[in-house]
């Protein structure tokens, strides 16, 4: 919503198109049906037909495209140069990180000073924005983002010292599975997160059935990496709660049902 509104009618005569896995299309497009703009999302092959659904819901065209979400934001990069429309990034955009500080602003009001926030990483959008507010509303809070082992390209990115493009993601939790973060938020992750940790497939399919069965929430798997992640973090060397954020809860139900029943 937030980057929207920074758009004048100009600018969004076309429309506005996006590649997303889901969870920022939706925001996008509940805030182009606010405006009444026309959305478009291409999704990769793969993402849960809940999502596409709740898109459709918001009024947003959708079209699956491409076998990865790096491979979906090339051709909406592409069509957005054949017509006209407005391409936003959902995480490549100082106006979308600024809108995601709106998360650590929620965050940092219910817990004024926790010793440490856990992020889950897709692109880096997410962890940008809360890593901004902490700088301003809990300067002393450290930052730890979370990725799954088969699409850890943030962790690999600042290993190297430089962005990474990873060659192959393999991975079930499709809404942090990118092969390259975003320029922005790698160069705010060099400077401001503690460190990533990076987690297995199995470790997000057990901290999923601890969140459903003992604290009665259904994340999507990708929610459940700063969760999972825990277990890789000596939280007793923190001064403060610990928050972890669980981001998404558009599981694709049939996922859901086996990986409670395994």
């Amino acid at each position: 919503a937030y980057k929207l509104n920074t758009l004048s009618d100009e600018e969004v005569k076309n429309g506005v198109i996006t590649a997303s896995s889901g969870n920022h299309g939706l925001g996008l497009s509940a805030a182009a049906r606010r405006r009444s703009v026309p959305a478009r999302v291409l999704v990769p092959v793969g993402t849960p037909q809940i999502k596409i659904d709740k898109l459709k819901k918001y009024g947003a065209e959708v079209a699956v495209k491409g076998a990865t979400y790096d491979e979906a934001v090339v051709l909406a990069q592409q069509t957005a140069e054949k017509d006209g429309s407005l391409y936003i990034s959902s995480f490549e955009d100082v106006n979308i990180i600024k809108g995601n500080t709106t998360i650590g602003l929620e965050i940092f009001e219910d817990v004024p000073t926790p010793g440490l926030v856990v992020v889950p990483i897709g692109g880096g959008g997410g962890i940008s924005g809360v890593t901004l507010a902490r700088n301003i509303m809990s300067p002393k809070t450290k930052i730890i983002g979370a990725e799954v082992a088969g699409a850890a390209s943030m962790f690999h990115s600042l290993k190297a010292g430089k962005r990474q493009a990873l060659k192959e993601i393999s991975t079930l939790a499709d809404g942090i599975k990118v092969a390259q973060p975003g320029q922005l938020a790698f160069e705010l992750a060099q400077k401001y997160v503690e460190e990533v940790k990076t987690v297995s497939e199995e470790d997000l399919q057990n901290t999923l059935r601890e969140l459903v069965v003992k604290a009665k929430i259904v994340p999507e798997l990708a929610g459940c990496a700063s969760v999972a992640a825990l277990a890789k973090i000596d939280v007793k060397s923190f001064d403060g709660p610990i928050v972890c954020m669980i981001s998404g809860g558009n599981i694709d139900l049939q996922l859901l049902n086996k990986i409670l029943g395994g």
